[in-house]
């Protein structure tokens, strides 16, 4: 038993050595395919290959954290590695790496933040441009509508059993019943009637343009926020981390 126990820390530091080289290197690659297709000079591409860095941040620094515990319990049972030259350059490599990885992640916040706040302010200049199409065509549409409005009209005045028929089954509302009902016997209150109509329609149509364009911005707004917040506080949060362990590995090592 004796024995096992001091065979046991120098297996268990292999173990988690090759489990973080594994884990560091297959998220180096992953980084490396978020890249592609590259187009470093579009600002979507930017904050999709962002938003996917800093949520996949913590995966090197797991990586980090095995292979340095497995160097500790090196150090601590006083186990001497096969080809101690081979390790300490690897040691220095993650160091360097994680200070490397640091730095990225804090250039990222400043980045992704101005990213975001063009890409909303973007998102804000369509809206608006939408909605004031939208309103430059209200005419038409009011003007579409009334003329269904006339048409359906002109088909059940002109079928009176088809009318009375709708009108008994209660396809017709009451109050429209009384309408057609006054429409056949004045027919030249159908042009007032839809005039109205006309005037009535075209505030609906844009009361419902505008809180659609408000309900739009707010939302715009609000993800923009939360997107920022979210990636900017999490990698600078990486960044810290990065930083400090390379930092703090790297001035034990040379010192």
């Amino acid at each position: 038993m004796k024995a096992t126990s001091n065979q046991l820390p120098p297996f268990a530091s292999r173990i988690l050595r090759l489990f973080g080289i594994v884990v560091i290197v297959s998220s180096l690659i992953d980084y490396l395919v978020l890249l592609i297709p590259f187009n470093i000079l579009e600002r979507q591409w930017q904050i999709s290959v962002t938003n996917q860095l800093v949520d996949r941040g913590i995966i090197p620094l797991v990586g980090f954290a095995f292979l340095f515990t497995g160097f500790w319990i090196d150090r601590v049972s006083g186990a001497v590695f096969e080809k101690p030259k081979v390790w300490q350059l690897a040691r220095l490599f993650a160091l360097g790496l994680s200070s490397l990885l640091g730095l990225l992640f804090l250039l990222l916040v400043p980045l992704h933040l101005n990213n975001t706040r063009l890409a909303s302010s973007q998102a804000l200049r369509q809206i608006n441009q939408e909605s004031a199409q939208a309103e430059t065509q209200i005419d038409n549409r009011v003007a579409t509508e009334i003329g269904r409005e006339r048409s359906r009209i002109d088909s059940l005045l002109s079928d009176r059993q088809r009318l009375d028929t709708a009108i008994k089954s209660g396809q017709v509302p009451e109050e429209q019943a009384t309408l057609l009902q006054r429409f056949q016997s004045q027919p030249s209150a159908i042009g007032s009637y839809l005039q109205q109509q006309s005037k009535a329609l075209k505030p609906r149509l844009q009361t419902s343009i505008r809180a659609r364009k408000l309900q739009l911005e707010q939302q715009t707004k609000t993800n923009a926020i939360k997107n920022a917040v979210r990636i900017g506080l999490s990698s600078l949060l990486l960044a810290i981390a990065y930083i400090f362990f390379g930092w703090t590995g790297l001035r034990e090592t040379l010192l």
